[in-house]
């Protein structure tokens, strides 16, 4: 465990002191504190998010309770990553650091790294981290572009391509109903579909 060395103060550190620091908390402070004082300073502050997400990851993992996991996986789900994880990801693209104050990537600077990466990458293992990585350097810089360019490039990388999303005209045909039935007559088929008749 550190140390602190102040004049005529010697205090043991918490091991994660710098996380609970980054997100402005104590470690005696529970679970549910944590992570209602997580969601308040990601919001006053959206870009700092990674740190704090990294943050919380350490004391999620350090303390392994369920909240704490499940607040991690939540977040993760939303396309949100801890700032190493970012880094790493910018990194696999020979991209420069995003948190470098003094660097800009461009949209199109995105797009060529990924399509040289691409011809570079050859091990069906290694395409695979490459694609994890595209995915989270699009979740982290929100371009619509690099998005689009990675979606149709995803072949390439080894993800079969994604299945065509359901409009609402196949919907209300699978469900043997019209565009204007009413919500709960919708919702009532749909349950009577999904149960089928060997349930009743």
């Amino acid at each position: 465990m550190a140390r602190l060395h102040l004049p005529d103060v010697e205090a043991e550190l918490h091991p994660l002191a710098i996380e609970y620091s980054d997100l402005g908390v104590t470690p005696n402070l529970a679970d549910e504190v944590i992570i209602k004082v997580y969601d308040i300073k990601c919001a006053e502050e959206p870009y700092l998010l990674p740190f704090r997400l990294h943050a919380l990851c350490r004391i999620a993992e350090s303390r392994a309770t369920d909240a704490l996991r499940v607040k991690v996986a939540q977040e993760r789900s939303l396309g949100r990553h801890p700032v190493h994880e970012i880094a790493a990801a910018f990194g696999e693209l020979r991209l420069p650091d995003p948190f470098n104050s003094s660097t800009y990537t461009s949209e199109e600077a995105l797009v060529e790294a990924l399509q040289k990466r691409i011809t570079e990458v050859e091990h069906p293992g290694r395409r695979a981290v490459l694609l994890q990585a595209a995915k989270m350097v699009a979740d982290h810089t929100g371009s619509e572009y690099f998005r689009a360019v990675l979606e149709s490039s995803a072949g390439e990388l080894g993800e079969p391509p994604a299945k065509p999303k359901m409009d609402l005209d196949a919907a209300c045909r699978a469900l043997g109903i019209e565009k204007d039935t009413d919500d709960d007559f919708v919702i009532m088929t749909y349950d009577i579909r999904v149960s089928g008749p060997d349930s009743q």
